[in-house]
This record gives C-alpha cells, structure tokens and sequence, in this order.
C-alpha cells in the first residue's frame, strides 16, 4: 500500500508500531525530541507513601520494600512491580496522583525528572513533600521540512522542544491531558489518546486519520 499521509513523533517508535503506521497507508517521520540524562547519588526515601512520575524515574537501587507506591500510567505500574514494588493506585497523570495522595495528609516522596509540571507540589502545600530528581530531561529540538497530516506528543517536554524549532497549527495526537494541556499554547487541533501509552497514541493516529 502506498503511503498517503505523512505523520511527525515526537519520539521515536519500535518496529512494530512504524510497521502498524505503515499498513495502515501512513508515512512515519519520526526523532526522539528529548532525551533522558540520570542522576547520580540519589537520596533513598523514608516515607512509606512513594509516587513516581514514569518509567524514567524508576532509578537503579531504588527500594519498595514496604512503601505503598502509587504511579502515572500501566506501563509504570508494570515496572515498579518488577522491582518489587506494590502499586496502590494508577493514574492518568500527576495532577489526579497528587490530589489522591494529598489526601491521605501523609509525608510523601515524590520521584520525578527535573522537568516537571507544579501540580504536585501545589497540592502538597499542607503536608510534608519530598522531591528525588531521578533523570534530568534534555531537549533535542529539530527543525522538520514540508507538511504533514498529524504530530504525535508524549510528554509537555516533547511539546515544548518541538515548538521551540518548529511552527505548526495542523492535528496534534497527545498521549494525555497534560500533554494536551501544553499543546494548547500553541494553537494545534487536539486529540488525546484513548490510554496513555505509546501504542495507544499511534491506534489514536490511524483512527483519525482513517
């Protein structure tokens, strides 16, 4: 099948979702527009309630061992029981996490990039708060040639190296409300995707443009 719609992501993709994009008569530009530098030394926590942010922050030697964890995305929930983690509660995005953990009115950890949105911060204001900066986000922005049908954002980051080299108001494809959020600013076409996964953003993306 002949390509016949050309897509921007904003983070490079496996084999076998290009592959998806391709039968499904859509053709990929894709470059990872961030890239992630970990930290070292990193302080070990003593608060039992732990919240993690993504994948990313998942640093080597961090222990579980009795914390109840709570976390953005399956994806992270997966990892963090791979390291033997229990995973009290998933969420869309840092903004419910922190407004579900603030509740509790307990000390807490919060284990992220250097990069990041103040939402959680802000509903911590009352209780005690601890920031563990496990990797620092590096924009990688490049400036992409010609048209295309649809951008694909994963993280405001993403959104924001993309923008700082490039003018676009077309369909923009954001794996959740926060990416959504950031995009906004630039006056793009939004989309979320239906979970916030990469593979749901590219089934979003051939969705839309079907």
């Amino acid at each position: 099948m002949a390509s016949s719609k050309r897509i921007i992501s904003t983070k490079v993709l496996p084999n076998e979702l290009v592959q998806k994009l391709e039968q499904a008569g859509i053709e990929l530009f894709h470059r990872d527009f961030i890239s992630i530098r970990f930290t070292d030394n990193l302080n070990k926590t003593t608060n039992q309630i732990v919240m993690i942010s993504s994948k990313n922050a998942l640093y080597e030697g961090i222990n579980f061992e009795g914390k109840s964890v709570y976390c953005v995305g399956s994806k992270t929930a997966k990892a963090i029981e791979a390291y033997g983690g229990n995973v009290a509660g998933i969420f869309e995005n840092s903004k419910a996490m922190a407004k579900e953990v603030s509740s509790l009115e307990k000390p807490a950890t919060f284990v992220c990039g250097s990069r990041r949105m103040p939402e959680v911060e802000n509903a911590f204001k009352a209780t005690d708060l601890e920031i563990i900066e496990a990797y620092n986000t590096i924009l990688t922005p490049s400036e992409i040639k010609g048209d295309f049908e649809a951008a694909l954002f994963y993280s405001p980051s993403g959104v924001e190296s993309f923008f700082s080299s490039n003018s676009y108001t077309g369909n923009a494809i954001c794996i959740g409300q926060t990416t959504e959020k950031e995009a906004l600013k630039h006056g793009v076409i939004t989309q979320i995707s239906k979970e916030s996964t990469i593979e749901s953003v590219v089934e979003t993306t051939i969705e839309a443009l079907k």
